[in-house]
């Protein structure tokens, strides 16, 4: 939806204020270096590194050097105050700030928060002499070596910046780019109590300096043999101070075990369930490139699969030389497409983080869409961290002349192996190979995982297909639509001649298809009557490959939609038919699809009619957003399912209370996803359902697969948000990924967090549906800050709002609807109250929502913060609202797998005007790209009753006519007049040959193409009872349930002044 975002002056990707620096350099002044404080030591690299005795280096595979080259040790902290964040992306874009016209809004938009974070650019990647060590200060005991590179002391200057406020009229950004993506959060959301530290400490060693006098050293050139051994030249060097380290002996660091698939999978074999662990730090995950599921047209990422040949000299690096740290750059982050920070620096200690109140977490989209950002694979060793277990990124510092590198996350000191060793260049400090390394430029890359990472063969994508044959299914249209769409997918499925098929339907018996081929191309059908003992013949027919037995399918497919029923069966057996389907499934895995019409009956997993009527509205309305605590059925499937790779997949249709909290167990522990279509008529929902599963089937996908997150010391990860389940302390068990599952994490500070930077990586092992085991690791460095301003100045509104929504999902079901409503309010007011508190001189410039409250001050970043927390209370997840229990179930469980863009959206919809008048028809130039209207405010103040208006929400599209709309306008965009305009059964505009019809078609089509999912259209009369649910989508207005946001801004001052 580019080109037609809602006009307002947002930046949630922090991405404009970084061109400030840059601009002095320009105009000749000088650049000003932050301060660092206590904490503005040198980075990590440019510590003490001294070598080992010559007879442990040999041993240990090491080059040994000449003793006259010595290791220099300087170590000095430099006082100052923050650093600046990076980069991730620097598209132009231009902050301006108009006051509105009378009701519409109209700035400029930069949704990705570019404009606003451009100015600080070079101020974050600080030249590589501010970083060299200062000179010495104190009298040293001894003559120091001379330096053969230059030194230059950091700045410390700190001026004065003006604080302004100015007075804005804005609304919340919009995204300029919208990517599918439901989560859910996990039943249990445990809170992570992380005191156990998971990494060793670096290996110190203790030097010796000798009293010498200060020579100028004379490097010896060193190349290397073919077989890595170091020859030097005869060249004498000159005399020069030694610095002879003591014997230390190699202890092995106590961190992360290296994750083996195999062992893991003895051991929950072993114990027969998988327990959930409580959660502990994060270890990363990995992702794949998004065009594989169709591998006849799989275009593979760059592939490095050659050996690495350098063009340049093989000349090493005097064993002195101290690499300098990798600056976090555009480059070398991972995009925000797949991992985002709710802030792009990191508070340096425990309390900065609570005084500021801004939520510290991380949104990860492994399998994001995003073609303009390819993913590198990467057919080569694979180099990991021996203590963490992290893998090799740009961010790690090579010493020895190559020889060894530091991991970015645990610190510690690693053996190059001898294959990926590559001398230093001394001029820019990196590898002469950096060229021929993938991993070592981009923040995101893949692997072609070895052996050792699989327990057996990669899994056959593998589809399942469970159908409720029972009489609302047949009389609904549901059964019709499953079968045609499914029949449509067939040839789209991932995996080609791998890809396996099943299918079994069910009443109060289940029915099983033999699809093996067979002479009379039919079926042979098995119909199971105990349901309390279900029996499945044990051979593999019911299971088969697609591409080989794809006749008899289609003619499977053909008898279950006309087979006839002669009586009317109302009971839902599903208990006994899932369990059937696991059976069959358990030894190969894959993805189980049920399709359900009635609450389940029968002797298994029986779910009772939970009377709520008499509850909503009511604090003991959340026991029916809960699981029925008495049936733990579904929990158990999913668990035993999770063990054998087995995701699932839930579609409901039910006309009455079906307990989707129950039934969304199997989805939330298998990495699956919840569908719900209450009141299903084929004629008004049957496009919706038909695109929702064909998209289902056909999306990326990665099968049998573990995610894991791992951070510095300091950090850790206190809850996760999606659908998934806890393997281990941090490891993250998932029988499918796709393109549209987003991971959200929340994120602590337990500790200081030493240095300049801090890191997290996420790795995804995960089978690809071409059979090829795969690892993705993306990797992020950020600045850490003891600045509460910088804080403020790089949050990203996007995340914050994210991990909020989130967050009061889980307060929500852990206490009650009206307890979550005020934690959304509270968490805004702390906010704002942290920033007033906070706010000094030389703080940034701030703004503000309305004249009417001028002393409420807020965050150029968090502007649009109080809009978005008034449109939070008020949607159908927390408002007050008389809600069915099924329906906001379904919400939250959307809510948490959705990813930042979405989330927004669904808060605060697009709003536009589906009506032009002729001249701006006739001048629209059709060379050009169609452009969509602009967005207006969500206010009654926007409505006509001679308008016809469309609002999006990213998951149905609203389309409202006012009464008193022209008789030929109507005429001309519905086909017909104004009453005979039915409301129940309208799905879509008809193809009419005039300007207004073809205006109207465009803006539906551009929509519908924004979005991942399939949005229905929900068509409103000004003159019915339907008119209600659009002025709850007017979240700008006072309704019932809630103030409107004028009048939460005035309280939001009044309690920001108290």
């Amino acid at each position: 939806m580019s080109g037609n975002r809602r006009a307002y002056p947002t930046d949630p990707t922090n991405t404009l204020s970084y061109n400030s620096v840059q601009h002095q350099q320009q105009m000749g002044q000088p650049q000003i270096v932050p301060n660092t404080g206590q904490f503005g030591q040198l980075p990590p690299n440019q510590q003490q590194n001294t070598q080992l005795p010559q007879q442990q280096q040999q041993q240990q595979g090491y080059n040994q050097f000449s003793p006259n080259q010595q290791q220099q040790q300087q170590m000095s902290n430099q006082q100052g105050g923050g650093l600046q964040p990076p980069v991730i992306g620097t598209t132009g874009g231009i902050d301006q700030s108009a006051t509105s016209a009378v009701t519409k809004r109209v700035y400029p938009v930069d949704a990705n928060n570019e404009t606003f974070l451009t100015s600080q650019f070079n101020q974050m990647n600080l030249n590589q002499q501010q970083y060299q060590q200062p000179p010495q200060t104190q009298q040293q005991p001894y003559p120091q070596q001379q330096q053969y590179y230059q030194t230059t002391p950091v700045q410390q200057l700190s001026p004065p910046i003006t604080t302004t406020t100015t007075t804005t009229t804005t609304l919340p950004p919009q995204q300029q780019q919208v990517s599918p993506q439901p989560i859910q959060s996990n039943l249990a959301n445990p809170l992570v109590n992380n005191t156990q530290n998971l990494y060793s400490p670096v290996q110190q060693h203790q030097t010796q300096t000798m009293h010498q006098t200060q020579t100028p050293p004379v490097t010896q050139p060193t190349t290397f043999s073919p077989q890595g051994q170091q020859t030097q030249t005869q060249t004498q060097p000159q005399p020069q101070p030694q610095t002879q380290p003591q014997p230390q002996p190699q202890g092995q660091g106590q961190g992360y075990q290296q994750f083996i698939p195999t062992i893991q999978n003895q051991q929950n074999g072993a114990q027969g369930q998988i327990q959930q662990q409580p959660q502990l730090q994060g270890q990363g995950y990995q992702q794949f490139t998004p065009q594989y599921n169709n591998y006849s047209n799989y275009q593979p990422p760059i592939q490095t699969n050659q050996p690495i040949q350098s063009n340049q000299p093989m000349v090493t690096t005097p064993s002195s030389f101290i690499p300098e740290a990798p600056l976090p750059t555009a480059e070398n982050l991972c995009p925000k497409q797949y991992m985002r920070m709710s802030m792009n620096v990191v508070p340096n200690l425990p309390s900065t983080l609570s005084k500021v109140h801004i939520p510290l977490g991380v949104v990860i989209n492994p399998l994001a869409d995003a073609p303009n950002e390819p993913i590198p694979l990467i057919n080569s060793n694979i180099v990991r961290c021996r203590s963490c277990r992290a893998y090799i990124n740009p961010f790690v510092i090579f010493t020895d002349g190559g020889a060894r590198w530091k991991c970015n996350i645990c610190q510690f000191l690693n053996d190059t192996p001898a294959d990926y060793v590559s001398p230093i260049n001394l001029t820019t400090g990196k590898r002469f190979d950096i060229d021929q390394r993938p991993e070592l430029q981009r923040g995101c890359v893949e692997f072609v995982a070895t052996s050792e990472y699989a327990v057996r063969a990669p899994q056959p994508p593998c589809y399942f297909f469970i159908i409720d044959v029972c009489y609302e299914s047949i009389v609904s249209g549901m059964l019709n639509c499953a079968i045609q769409a499914i029949r449509q997918s067939l040839d789209n499925l991932p995996g080609e001649s791998r890809t396996r098929f099943g299918i079994m339907t069910f009443d109060d018996q289940l029915h099983l298809f033999n699809l093996k081929a067979s002479p009379s191309l039919r079926p042979q059908m098995y119909v199971v009557t105990e349901m309390d003992n279900v029996f499945v013949p044990p051979f593999d027919d019911f299971l088969v490959n697609l591409k080989d037995n794809r006749e008899l399918i289609d003619n499977t497919l053909n008898i279950i939609q006309n087979m006839e029923r002669k009586t009317q069966k109302v009971e839902s057996c599903l208990g006994s038919a899932f369990k059937a389907a696991y059976q069959i499934t358990q030894r190969v895995g894959g993805k189980i699809m049920i399709f359900q019409s009635y609450i389940p009956r029968g002797p298994i997993g029986k779910l009772p009619m939970r009377e709520y009527q008499s509850s909503i509205g009511t604090k003991k309305e959340v026991k029916f957003l809960q699981p029925n605590g008495d049936v733990e059925t579904y929990k158990e499937f999913a668990l035993a399912c999770s063990q054998h790779h087995i995701s699932v997949d839930t579609f409901m249709f039910a006309t009455d209370y079906t307990d989707v909290a129950s039934l969304g167990q199997l989805s939330q522990i298998t990495g699956g996803e919840v569908h719900y279509y209450p009141q299903f008529v084929a004629n008004r929902d049957g496009r919706a359902f038909m695109n929702d599963l064909s998209h289902s089937l056909t999306r990326t996908t990665a099968w049998e697969a573990v995610m894991r997150v791992r951070n510095s010391r300091g950090l850790n990860t206190t809850a996760y948000h999606g659908n998934y389940f806890l393997k281990s302390s941090d490891l993250l068990a998932l029988p499918t990924v796709d393109s549209d599952k987003t991971f959200t994490l929340q994120l602590g500070i337990t500790d200081n967090i030493p240095g300049k930077y801090a890191a997290l990586q996420s790795a995804l092992l995960y089978t690809h549906s071409c059979g090829e085991r795969r690892v993705r690791v993306f990797t992020v460095s950020l600045p850490v800050v003891q600045n509460y301003h910088d804080l403020f100045k790089h949050a990203d509104i996007s995340v914050v709002v994210n991990l909020i929504s989130k967050m009061a999902i889980d307060k929500a079901l852990s206490s009650s609807l009206p307890d979550a409503r005020e934690a959304i309010a509270n968490k805004c007011a702390e906010i704002l109250i942290a920033y007033k508190t906070t706010l000094s001189s030389n703080a940034s410039s701030s703004v503000t929502l309305s004249t009417q409250a001028p002393k409420l001050l807020l965050p150029e970043t968090l502007k649009h913060l109080p809009l978005y927390v008034v449109s939070m209370v008020k949607n159908i997840i927390f408002s007050s609202k008389a809600t069915s229990p099924d329906v906001r179930s379904f919400h939250m469980q959307r809510m948490k797998t959705l990813d930042t863009n979405l989330c927004l959206n669904f808060f605060y919809p697009y709003f536009y005007s589906l009506l032009q008048n002729p001249q701006q028809l006739q001048q629209q130039d059709e060379t050009q790209p169609f452009q969509l209207p602009i967005s207006h405010k969500l206010s009654a103040d926007e409505l006509s009753r001679s308008g016809c208006y469309m609002i999006v929400n990213g998951f149905t599209i609203y389309i409202f006519v006012g009464e008193a709309i022209d008789p030929q306008v109507h005429q001309d965009i519905f086909g017909c007049d104004y009453q005979s305009l039915d409301q129940l059964t309208f799905q879509d505009f008809p193809v009419l040959e005039n300007p207004h019809s073809v205006y109207v078609r465009k803006v539906l089509h551009q929509v519908r193409s924004s979005f991942p999912r399939y949005q229905g259209i929900y068509l409103i009369k000004g003159n019915t009872q339907r008119r209600s649910e659009i002025q709850s989508l007017l979240v700008e207005d006072r309704t019932p349930e809630g103030s409107s946001y004028y009048e939460f801004i005035l309280q939001l001052q009044s309690r920001v002044l108290q």
